[in-house]
């Protein structure tokens, strides 16, 4: 994926680009993880949009759920995201 020691460096203008696409890629992952937290909060814990977020967000954080799951499937939903 990279280059080798022994080949040239990439050019200023590709190396940007390929700077970019690993932010695209990291940005992606970061969406994707808060969009699955979003939507199993607000389905197994009938959270407000805003809360669901703030809870997805506060664990992917590494703080820990800010609402404490209340039903069964929340509790399994919040122990099998945040691992």
């Amino acid at each position: 994926m990279y280059e080798q020691k022994t080949t040239q460096p990439l050019t200023q203008t590709n190396f940007f680009i390929r700077l970019l696409m690993h932010f695209l890629l990291s940005l992606g992952v970061m969406m994707g993880s808060l969009g699955i937290g979003i939507a199993g909060y607000v389905y197994f814990e009938h959270l407000s949009w805003v809360d669901a977020f703030l809870n997805t967000a506060m664990l992917l954080g590494g703080m820990g759920p800010v609402n404490p799951p209340v039903t069964d499937a929340g509790k399994l939903f919040a122990g099998i995201f945040a691992l």
